[in-house]
């Protein structure tokens, strides 16, 4: 059995704006043998309760969001794993962001 790719680094998130209204960029330290990336969230610090919120190739990754469905200042965790195309690595640090 193939060893997990390790926890992606650094993770941090920024808030943008774009013409297509509102979004989140996450950075974090790119992970050998990675293809792609998943952000998770949740209201409280634990993976187990986490749910996916976006993917991409690259650090960064951005998720964007209308207005409407703004999150309300809440604090959330979030944390990021690395796919090498068959599985998921080992979960990063969570961090804690509130979101507008």
């Amino acid at each position: 059995e193939a060893d997990l790719l390790p926890a992606p680094e650094n993770l941090s998130v920024s808030s943008i704006a774009s013409a297509y209204g509102f979004g989140y960029s996450f950075n974090f330290t790119a992970v050998e043998y990675a293809e792609s990336y998943l952000i998770y969230y949740s209201l409280s610090d634990d993976p187990s309760t986490a749910s996916s919120l976006a993917s991409g190739q690259f650090p960064p990754v951005g998720y964007s969001y209308s207005r409407a469905d703004s999150y309300g200042d809440t604090n959330y965790y979030f944390w990021v794993r690395a796919y090498d195309g068959e599985d998921y690595g080992q979960w990063s640090t969570s961090i804690s962001a509130v979101l507008q």
